[in-house]
C-alpha cells in the first residue's frame, strides 16, 4: 500500500512539474538551434554563410516577452541572410495597439543581415503582418525567386506561398544555381524540385507545440507528412523550426521555441 502511494505521489509530482514547465516556463524561453549544411554544390565564395530562420511568432497569443527575447538573443548574431517564415500576428488578434506595433516593427527593423532580409507569408498573415514586415525591411517572396550575389558567384532563394502546387512553382527551379527554398508549410517539400534544392526551411507546425513521444502526430494542414525536425530526401534537406510563439494558448512541451541558424559550408 505504501509503495503504491509513493508511486502515485511521484507520478503526481512529475505531472505537476511538467504542467508548470509547459504553461509557465517553456512558452517564454527562446533557444538557439544551430545546424550545418555541407554541400559541394555551394559556390566556394558562399562558404561559411550564416542563415537565420525565424517563424511563427503568433503575436497576440505570444506577447512582448518573446519579442524582447528575440531582440536580446539576435543582437549578438551576425547573419548573412535573415528569413522570416510566416504567421507573424495571430489571427485571433483583431488589432495591434500602437505600442505593440511599434515594438514589433522596432524588433524586426533592428535585425540586420549582410545580404538582406526576406520573408514568406503564413496562412494567418494579413495586411497588418505584410505592412509590418515591409516596414521592417523584409522583402516578401510570393512564389518568386531572388538571387544573392557574392563576388562573381550567386545563389538562388525561392519563397513559396502556402499551399502552392507543383505546377505553379516548377518554373522557379530552372537552371543549375545553388538553391534554398523558404516556405511556411513543411509539406511544400512534396511540391518542390528536390534534386535542384539543397536546403528548404519551413515552420507552421511549432514542432507539435505539445510533443508527446510515440503519441504525437500532426493533423495540421500543411504539416501532415513532415512536421518536426529534419528530413533528407534526394540530397535535399528539409529543416522545420519549432517557431517563436504559441498558437491558441501559451503552452509548450518538448518543443522549445527557437531561433534556427543554418551555416552553409563548402567541403574543402
Amino acid at each position: 500500500m505504501v509503495k503504491k502511494f509513493l508511486v502515485f505521489s511521484l507520478i503526481l509530482i512529475l505531472l505537476i512539474l511538467a504542467s508548470i514547465n509547459a504553461y509557465l516556463i517553456n512558452p517564454f524561453q527562446l533557444s538557439i538551434r544551430e545546424e550545418i549544411r555541407i554541400d559541394e554544390r555551394l559556390p566556394k565564395e558562399f562558404d561559411d554563410t550564416l542563415i537565420m530562420y525565424i517563424s511563427d511568432l503568433h503575436f497576440g497569443v505570444s506577447d512582448q516577452r518573446i519579442v524582447d527575447q528575440l531582440s536580446e538573443k539576435t543582437s549578438n548574431i551576425a547573419p548573412d541572410i535573415i528569413i522570416y517564415g510566416g504567421d507573424l500576428v495571430d489571427s485571433s488578434l483583431s488589432n495591434l495597439t500602437v505600442v505593440e506595433r511599434e515594438n514589433l516593427v522596432s524588433a524586426l527593423t533592428n535585425m540586420s543581415a549582410t545580404y538582406g532580409k526576406y520573408a514568406v507569408l503564413g496562412d494567418e498573415d494579413n495586411y497588418t503582418a505584410i505592412n509590418i514586415l515591409e516596414e521592417a525591411g523584409f522583402k516578401i517572396l510570393q512564389n518568386e525567386e531572388i538571387y544573392i550575389y557574392k563576388g562573381d558567384s550567386k545563389i538562388k532563394l525561392i519563397g513559396l506561398n502556402t499551399g502552392s502546387q507543383k505546377s505553379a512553382i516548377e518554373g522557379l527551379f530552372s537552371g543549375d544555381d545553388y538553391t534554398i527554398v523558404a516556405a511556411h508549410y513543411p509539406d511544400s517539400f512534396l511540391q518542390i524540385n528536390q534534386s535542384k534544392t539543397s536546403l528548404m526551411l519551413a515552420g507552421h507546425s511549432l514542432g507539435g507545440q505539445v510533443f508527446l513521444p510515440l503519441l504525437s502526430n500532426s493533423s495540421e494542414q500543411g504539416a501532415q507528412t513532415y512536421y518536426r525536425g529534419e528530413y533528407n530526401e534526394n540530397d535535399c534537406v528539409l529543416s522545420i523550426t519549432n517557431g517563436l510563439g504559441c498558437k491558441d494558448q501559451n503552452i509548450r512541451f518538448l518543443a522549445d521555441a527557437e531561433i534556427l541558424l543554418w551555416r552553409l559550408d563548402y567541403p574543402y
